[in-house]
């Protein structure tokens, strides 16, 4: 559905290779066991780091990966000594723990969202040396604010679709506000998709709902055709901004070795690169996949 597929030869752009966090550092990651966690920590062990790993559920190490049990939405859990104890020689904390579920309530995504940031960000304040913080974001903050929304803007007054986005922009907000931590990077990720390699995918959403229902259609694909066109809820301007999960965390993963001791915030949008593609064009190759001689009509 890309406009151009991400191979497994993806290579960064050569100003990501300077890496400041080396083979000796030390990284905590949060959604270490989440979709794109899972891709993290091989991205961060392939640079040679030591991953401590904060996770709910008691878990046997690994090499290269400590797991520490704590829960970031509890701030007792989170905070115990000994969990300061095992992290206090870190030298970066990259945030991609978030719960992403639209049925859910204001609350739960607040718990999850906002104050597991909060958390974190006071975990950071109390460990020995002052980590990079690094915190996954969404373009969803951009909400609908009509404008060219770029990485250097946040607030413009902008309102949200959804409980997710407005939780997610609250919690970049308080990444935003800390500037007691010296060194900050903020990722905002675009529609994040499966592996560019295979294609797995844990959860089934956005873009795949629109190919689950054309899939649907293709028992009455004989009847429908003679319509020649096929109506579909998306508006003509819509365009989606696609990244396989293993392509983004290769991203985050080289940006952060880049920007880690760089004073201040750096803020990047993480979201396949150019226009992305439109909702149409999407739709048009779904179709051609399934091999349904049909244009799509808003």
């Amino acid at each position: 559905m890309a406009s151009r597929r991400p191979t497994a030869s993806y290579s960064p752009p050569k100003y990501f290779l300077k890496a400041v966090i080396t083979s000796n550092s030390k990284c905590s990651a949060t959604s270490s066991t989440g979709f794109l966690g899972s891709y993290l920590i091989p991205e961060l062990n392939k640079a040679g780091v030591k991953v401590y790993a904060l996770s709910r559920q008691v878990r046997s190490d690994e090499e290269n990966v400590t797991w520490v049990q704590a829960d970031i939405s509890d701030e007792s859990s989170l905070l115990r000594p000994e969990v300061i104890d095992e992290l206090n020689d870190i030298d970066c904390i990259i945030h991609a723990a978030a719960l992403y579920d639209l049925n859910a309530g204001h609350e739960e995504l607040f718990r999850h969202n906002v104050m597991g940031t909060a958390n974190l960000l006071h975990l950071a304040r109390l460990l020995k040396k002052t980590p990079h913080f690094a915190h996954i974001s969404t373009i969803a903050i951009a909400g609908n604010a009509a404008i060219n929304f770029d990485e250097s803007i946040f607030d413009v007054g902008q309102s949200f679709p959804d409980e997710y986005a407005s939780t997610k922009f609250a919690a970049e907000h308080l990444v935003r506000s800390a500037n007691d931590l010296s060194s900050r990077s903020i990722y905002r990720l675009g529609i994040v998709v499966g592996s560019s390699i295979d294609g797995s995918m844990t959860k089934i959403d956005g873009p795949y709902v629109l190919q689950r229902i054309i899939k649907s259609l293709v028992p009455l694909k004989s009847q429908i055709e003679k319509l020649k066109f096929l109506p579909l809820p998306y508006h003509e301007g819509s365009r989606l901004y696609i990244i396989p999960v293993d392509i983004a965390s290769q991203i985050i993963v080289k940006l952060t070795q880049k920007v880690a001791t760089r004073p201040g915030i750096s803020t990047f949008h993480v979201t396949g690169g150019g226009r992305g593609v439109s909702v149409r064009r999407a739709l048009q190759t779904i179709l051609a996949h399934y091999d349904i001689a049909m244009n799509p009509i808003p």
